[in-house]
């Protein structure tokens, strides 16, 4: 790629150079990189709110588990700790996601559409500056995106624990309600009802992680082409105007 022949500036004396094409190609490259960041960061809040649905399910059992028995309260301890480790790690997403790339197009159209021969260093250290603020942006986004995929999986196995347990709580139930002078059924009941919950939740965490990771790889490789694209775009200013500097 080649800039245009530099055009002369009659107002100036000076010689203006025409970059639209790499200026086109600039923007291009920056608005990928934000719409992908932007849909990640929406697809995020969605995952947020899906878990949270799903953990309010096992958390409404229980609540049903009222009584002395010690099996409820296990299902209290079991159900607290769960609560407390995926909130923990959903807490940790927003601030993941609320990173904002503050660098818009006019930035980028300015700089570039008024290049003169007098001005071309001070407006090309412009350009690198902006080039440093996305790379910045990029390597602090891709370890962030890790992360989030990190705290993702540990949604999972935290429940994945819970339901291990729920065989030794099916066994307590039944001993408590052999043991209780009063029949009372409704031990086993709550207990096959938390299972049933916690069963359904980690099969909705593993569907929500498949699809996540389907979607973010699309647009991390989106935002890394996009990423080289800038960075090789910027580099064929410098190219251009270092040439036109011998010439």
């Amino acid at each position: 790629m080649s800039a245009n022949p530099f055009i002369n500036d009659a107002e100036s004396g000076g010689r203006k150079f025409e970059f639209s094409e790499q200026t086109n190609e600039l923007i291009e490259s920056l608005t990928k990189i934000k719409d992908s960041a932007e849909a990640l960061n929406i697809a995020d809040k969605r995952y947020h709110g899906h878990v949270l649905d799903a953990l309010r399910d096992v958390v409404g059992v229980d609540r049903e588990a009222e009584g002395t028995y010690r099996t409820f309260e296990k299902i209290h301890e079991n159900a607290g700790v769960l609560k407390s480790g995926v909130t923990r790690e959903l807490d940790k997403m927003p601030a993941v996601t609320g990173n904002i790339l503050n660098v818009d197009e006019l930035q980028i159209r300015k700089i570039l559409g008024d290049i003169t021969d007098e001005n071309s260093q001070e407006r090309f250290a412009e350009l690198k500056n902006i080039q440093d603020q996305i790379a910045l942006y990029y390597h602090g986004f891709m370890k962030d995106r890790y992360e989030n995929l990190n705290s993702r999986n540990r949604i999972r196995d935290r429940i994945e624990e819970a339901v291990y347990e729920t065989p030794s709580l099916k066994n307590r139930a039944l001993e408590e309600e052999r043991a209780s002078n009063i029949r009372d059924e409704r031990v086993s009941v709550v207990v096959r009802k938390y299972s049933s919950r916690l069963g359904a939740f980690v099969e909705i965490v593993k569907e929500l992680n498949s699809k996540a990771k389907v979607f973010e790889v699309e647009n991390l490789e989106r935002v890394e082409q996009s990423f080289k694209d800038f960075n090789r775009v910027v580099v064929s200013v410098k190219n251009n105007l270092e040439s036109e500097k011998k010439a």
